[in-house]
Order: C-alpha cells, then structure tokens, then sequence
C-alpha cells in the first residue's frame, strides 16, 4: 500500500489506530528527499587566516591623559544649573538644598502632586555619585531631603554619576 493511500485511509477512519498513523507518517518520512550531507573542504588559508585573533584596540598602547588644567576645573565648578523661573516657593527650596549640598551637573525638581507640594519627581546628575550604586545614591539625596520628605506623600527619584 503507498504511503499516500494508507493516509487517506487513516484520516477516512473516525479514529485511526496509533499503529496506523505511525505507519502513515513512517512512509511519508521514507518519501521526503533528503540531501546528503556536504561539508567543503577547508582551505589552509581559511584555518591561518580563523586562528589569527583581531583586536578592537589599537596595538600602541593609549597615552596618559594630560593633567587638566586649573582653569577647566575652575570653569566646570562654575557651571552649576541655574533654576527655571517657573519654578514654585517648594519647588525652588529643594533646588536650592540639592544645589549646594550635592554640586549637581544637571538638576531638574517637578511638583508632581498637582501643585500642593506633596510628591516631588527629581533628576539629578553628579559626579558626587560617581561610583555609588543606583540605592546608595537615592539614600544620599533622602539624607539630604530628610526634614522635606517628612511632609511628602512621595518622591521620584532619578539619579546619575553625571561626568
């Protein structure tokens, strides 16, 4: 009987036998091309060239960084954020605390809470964090804000090593 046929048979049953399914999809395999296995050979160029290994560095090694020089130290330390003026009373106290205690590369403070001043949403950069994990970061800015927070329903809280 071919493979087709004794298909047709098994599917024209209600409930074909397991013998007869297994029988069915046995032929259909046995009628499936199969392309035989072909590897090419391996070029000696190929092998010298895969056991070869490529950097992403240059081969020189890279030159010190220059020491910077007191006036760009200087220049950064003056280029602190300067508030908005749309910022709130609230608003501009938590810039300002953050500001001097934490010297930030980027600041920005948002009444989230609808304008009563309960839940603040904070991004700060800076090279104070440098180093710290994401949780000891968000510790050092609550420290800082402890007395604030104490009269918040929240607060977001997005930090950075800034630098």
């Amino acid at each position: 009987m071919q493979a087709p046929s004794l298909l047709r048979t098994a599917l024209s049953r209600r409930s074909p036998s397991l013998a007869t399914c297994t029988r069915a999809q046995t032929h259909l395999a046995a009628l499936r091309p199969r392309s035989p296995a072909y590897t090419p050979p391996i070029a000696a160029s190929s092998i010298a060239h895969a056991s070869r290994r490529c950097y992403s560095t240059p081969a020189t090694p890279p030159q010190p960084q220059q020491p910077r020089q007191q006036e760009e130290v200087q220049q950064e330390e003056q280029e602190k954020p300067e508030p908005p003026d749309h910022l709130t009373p609230g608003e501009r106290a938590v810039f300002d605390k953050l500001l001097n205690s934490l010297s930030p590369v980027s600041l920005s403070v948002r009444d989230i809470s609808g304008g009563c001043g309960s839940m603040y949403g904070i991004e700060i950069e800076s090279s104070v964090f440098k180093g710290m994990s994401v949780v000891k970061q968000h510790r050092l800015v609550n420290e800082v804000l402890r007395e604030e927070i104490g009269g918040w329903h929240g607060v977001q809280l997005r930090t950075g090593g800034g630098g």
